[in-house]
């Protein structure tokens, strides 16, 4: 399977490969083939079925939804993504309404939804940045919550800045902190191909003391959970058949400690000095829907 990396200097790390299993019923669909585009953006939206040959009303498809999400991680020098429009300019779509927009933006995140027709365009753009490096990672999440997709450790200690939805600055204090996203995924279109996605960023520090706690098996000790939700930067978008979503830094974030830095600034050993590197990363979300066909065997069928 061909990846978006393929244009690029390129280290890879084990792959992030979410899969989602959706129970519905859909009318037949001729199957297509596998492929991907030759500029290595994967082409999204193509399924996998069985082919069924002499069809009755009592033998009909019976067909489940699969939803794999594909992330991809570019790091590049400091400014690549942030201080340039190129990237964004290569990408058409808007994510969310401009009060939403402008409140990421403030807090040093930017987002933007492409089509399947802007893969090509992204792809020459990422692959003329000078010293880039991208990975492609898993996670296997569970259907009944929010996936958790893992960017990172972050500072020892670090400290962050964000506004609220009134404007107001906070800052935050936070002691070997991993940066994540937290996402939610449904299938909300009539046409099931659309995939509605819904992005928390959050900041999570390993577990505090014991503490007692009530559960149904009774009183007992657990560790406190320290994490912290950014409700107030959290936002929804509906990804179109073949579409993807783009996450990645804003010039803010070098004026002041945001808390965008968190997931998007790096620091990496330059190769020549040993020096640290200041880099930055862009996510690619691709979401593809994909569906899988079984025979209802005839005794079923009749009992209905």
């Amino acid at each position: 399977m061909a990846r978006i990396s393929q244009l690029l200097t390129c280290t890879v790390a084990s792959g992030w490969t979410a899969i989602l299993i959706i129970g519905c019923q859909l009318p037949t669909t001729s199957p297509s083939s596998d492929t991907s585009s030759p500029d290595g953006l994967e082409s999204a939206g193509e399924f996998e079925s069985d082919q069924m040959t002499d069809a009755t009303a009592y033998d009909r498809p019976a067909e489940r939804l699969i939803i794999e999400l594909k992330v991809f991680r570019y790091t590049a020098p400091k400014g690549s993504f942030s201080d340039s429009d190129a990237v964004w300019n290569a990408i058409g779509g808007a994510v969310t309404d401009a009060a939403t927009t402008l409140r990421l933006a403030d807090n040093g995140f930017r987002a933007a939804r492409g089509r399947d027709s802007d893969r090509k365009p992204l792809a020459d753009v990422l692959g003329a940045l000078p010293d880039v490096v991208s990975s492609r990672d898993d996670v296997t999440p569970d259907a009944s919550r929010e996936v958790e997709l893992e960017i990172g450790a972050c500072p020892p200690r670090m400290t962050v800045f964000h506004f609220d939805s009134t404007g107001e600055l906070h800052g935050l204090d936070f002691v070997e902190a991993r940066a994540m996203f937290g996402i939610n995924l449904e299938l909300r279109s009539i046409s099931l191909r659309d995939v509605w996605m819904r992005i928390v960023p959050r900041l999570e520090e390993p577990p505090g003391p014991a503490k007692w706690v009530i559960t149904q098996e009774g009183a007992r000790q657990v560790p406190e959970e320290r994490v912290r939700k950014f409700p107030q930067l959290a936002f929804e978008t509906t990804i179109p058949d073949g579409g993807f979503l783009v996450l990645g830094p804003t010039q803010a974030q070098g004026q002041l400690p945001l808390v965008g830095g968190a997931f998007f600034s790096t620091q990496l050993p330059a190769l020549s000095s040993g020096s640290s590197a200041p880099r930055e990363s862009l996510f690619i979300i691709s979401p593809v829907v994909r569906s899988v066909q079984a025979r209802v065997p005839r005794t079923a069928a009749a009992s209905e």
